[in-house]
């Protein structure tokens, strides 16, 4: 079941209204030199953290996030820092 929901997910993010995904992606990773894994896994890490931040403020805007923004600020800044960032900088 999981293997289908990424299968029928994957699709649905390459549709060209998913296309920003990509875009956000290569802005936030650029050369991929300053994160602690290749370029490859930044970019999959960006997208998904990307995909997180949307998520939580779609929630967040229907009024069904029982959090502040300031809250889910943040949280999720020491969370994108560990992912992406080299260890010790």
């Amino acid at each position: 079941e999981v293997s289908s929901l990424v299968r029928d997910f994957a699709a649905l993010f390459r549709s060209p209204q998913f296309a920003h995904l990509e875009n956000f992606a290569e802005v936030l990773v650029g050369d991929g030199t300053k994160f602690n894994c290749d370029r490859h896994t930044a970019l999959l890490r960006a997208r998904l953290l990307i995909v997180q931040l949307e998520r939580a403020m779609l929630d967040t805007v229907s009024g069904e996030w029982p959090y502040y923004k300031d809250e889910l600020i943040a949280e999720l800044a020491p969370i994108w820092v560990s992912a992406l960032e080299r260890p010790g900088t």
